[in-house]
């Protein structure tokens, strides 16, 4: 394996966006960060626990991996951060479509996931008032 495609198999993960990079890029394509003319370090990923590292490590301290050997290309490939459309789900299904949105994300983006969640509940509140406020208005208001 050349020096070139070895530097192409580590991995880096980006200070801004969190996600997994290749060693090579000078910018982050999910997020546009520029590392080169910031000077920044990129943390490092373990090829093999998959934990951050520091750029100067050359032994992972989690799983003792030796980092200055050469690496065997790995097909991993970073996960897609979720669509916005996720948000139709509670918002047409409420509290039922908040806890899909919240099985169906929380893998790829716990944060969303919870707020699809808390959506759904907030989402059904105000149409159950809505929904009353309608009921009161139309049957019980004499």
């Amino acid at each position: 394996m050349t020096h070139k495609e070895e530097e192409a198999v580590q991995k880096r993960i980006c200070p801004q966006c969190k996600r997994l990079l290749y060693a090579t890029w000078k910018r982050c394509p999910y997020c546009g960060r520029d590392f080169v003319s910031k000077g920044e370090m990129v943390a490092r990923v373990c090829p093999q626990c998959k934990r951050m590292l520091d750029a100067e490590w050359i032994t992972c301290p989690y799983c003792q991996k030796n980092l200055s050997e050469p690496q065997q290309s790995a097909t991993y490939y970073p996960a897609e951060s979720p669509t916005s459309l996720w948000y139709l789900v509670p918002f047409f299904f409420g509290i039922i479509g908040g806890l899909v949105g919240y099985v169906g994300v929380k893998d790829d983006d716990e944060g969303m996931a919870n707020n699809l969640l808390i959506f759904g509940v907030i989402w059904t509140f105000i149409l159950a008032i809505i929904g009353y406020a309608w009921f009161y208005s139309l049957f019980l208001r004499s």
